[in-house]
């Protein structure tokens, strides 16, 4: 399955989070890939689904299977916001997707999500939707063996609620994010989640932005950031790449000779054959 995320035009933080930082030349970063040889293939769809939807919450169940949360239509003249949550199953000839019959959660799109596989719970943080730009911190749970929504009130909760970046890692059964934006700037904040609340972590690292890409690393003991921005438009976008080591709960930049153009919310997934 895709880790996607899509981009999401949230408030134009203040925040100048400076220019994009420089590579160093001596990272081997492997063979570089031809871009003229990869190519997509359209996948015929099955069922209602969340088709043509975009800021929707995407979080990979297992190799095949996914959750789909939210998401807008919302064009130059009309749309509208979506609280549905979605099955979506990705075989060789389709992809199907199933409605899931719940309640709850509000209508709701640019959050970030994580799945929690020990507790089989989908985590959605923060949003927004067409009236309100930011909607305040709010931490919400789908059970998928009940198809219930549970707000988890906590006290503490993160900062930036739109664009945020939220990933489980496997060697510690543990959920973290980072960064996100309101309509006062862009964060460089780490957080842990625990079920129950969120904990800040005091971990330097990467800038101030929101809508970069966080996920698990090839062996599932630490997470990889990529990308970002810290303005809605017209603003620098980042290139770089950070590890985050859960054990230490420290970032580390990996310093490449060569990085892509900067972007914020990019299409990321693994090579299951290089890692």
């Amino acid at each position: 399955v895709l880790l996607l995320c899509v981009a999401c035009d949230g408030p134009a933080p203040a925040v100048d989070g400076g220019p994009p930082p420089t590579a160093d030349a001596g990272i081997d970063a492997g063979p570089a890939v031809d871009p003229t040889t990869a190519h997509f293939v359209a996948a015929p769809t099955e069922g209602e689904g969340p088709w043509s939807l975009w800021g929707f919450m995407s979080v990979a169940i297992d190799s095949s299977h996914a959750i789909v949360i939210g998401g807008t239509d919302v064009g130059a003249i009309t749309g509208e916001v979506y609280p549905d949550a979605w099955r979506v199953e990705v075989t060789p000839s389709a992809i199907r997707a199933q409605r899931i019959e719940t309640t709850g959660l509000a209508p709701r799109y640019c959050a970030c999500a994580a799945y929690d596989p020990g507790r089989g719970v989908v985590v959605v943080f923060g949003g927004r939707d067409l009236d309100v730009s930011a909607f305040p911190p709010s931490t919400w749970e789908l059970d998928l063996a009940t198809s219930t929504w549970s707000e988890i009130a906590d006290a503490t909760q993160p900062t930036g609620t739109i664009g945020c970046a939220m990933a489980h890692v496997p060697g510690v059964d543990a959920i973290y994010m980072f960064g996100g934006a309101n309509a006062f700037g862009a964060y460089a904040e780490t957080h842990r989640y625990d079920g129950d609340r969120w904990t800040l972590i005091d971990a330097p690292g990467p800038v101030a932005r929101y809508d970069g890409v966080l996920f698990a690393s090839h062996d599932g003991e630490s997470l990889l950031l990529f990308g970002g921005s810290y303005g809605a438009r017209g603003a620098a976008f980042y290139s770089d790449v950070w590890r985050f080591d859960p054990t230490s709960e420290s970032w580390t930049e990996i310093l490449l000779p060569e990085v892509p153009v900067g972007r914020r919310a990019a299409w990321v997934v693994r090579d299951p054959n290089d890692p």
